[in-house]
């Protein structure tokens, strides 16, 4: 059996939405002699979710947790709407979190607007650094 286990194919795999590879599922199914009731059934059974998540979209989310208590969350992700995410690691130093937002996101049209917003003039990516006692909090949305 061949393999497809290269970066750009778990880059790939990685930025399917639901959405997106539902109707595939569907046409199997069905060419296979079952019907989309059937599949959603089985959805529902092994997720978990109920048919009302399943229509609004409630379903593209995602959480993480890493060691060292490091977690990454996304949600809010429709199709035709914008991306929440959240990034969270034990506490560190405001200029800590700022360089890692510019590290890993800088934008050439996006400016600090206050020592915990990095936004730009207009639509775009918004980034939000909170603290807590033992935890800081970069919040990003991307969107118009």
């Amino acid at each position: 059996m061949a393999t497809h286990a290269t970066p750009e194919h778990h880059a790939r795999v990685a930025a399917l939405t639901f959405a997106g590879v539902y109707p595939h599922y569907v046409a199997k199914v069905v060419k296979k002699g079952r019907s989309e009731a059937e599949l959603l059934e089985v959805i529902q059974w092994l997720t978990g979710y109920t048919q009302a998540d399943l229509e609004s979209n409630a379903i593209c989310s995602f959480k993480q947790e890493f060691e060292g208590n490091i977690e990454y969350e996304i949600w809010h992700c429709k199709e035709a709407g914008g991306i929440s995410e959240r990034l969270v690691f034990p506490r560190m130093e405001n200029h800590t979190a700022k360089e890692f937002v510019l590290k890993l996101f800088y934008y050439k049209w996006n400016s600090w607007v206050s020592e915990f917003k990095y936004e730009p003039d207009g639509a775009g990516c918004y980034f939000e650094i909170e603290h807590s006692e033992n935890q800081t909090a970069i919040d990003v949305y991307c969107g118009c």
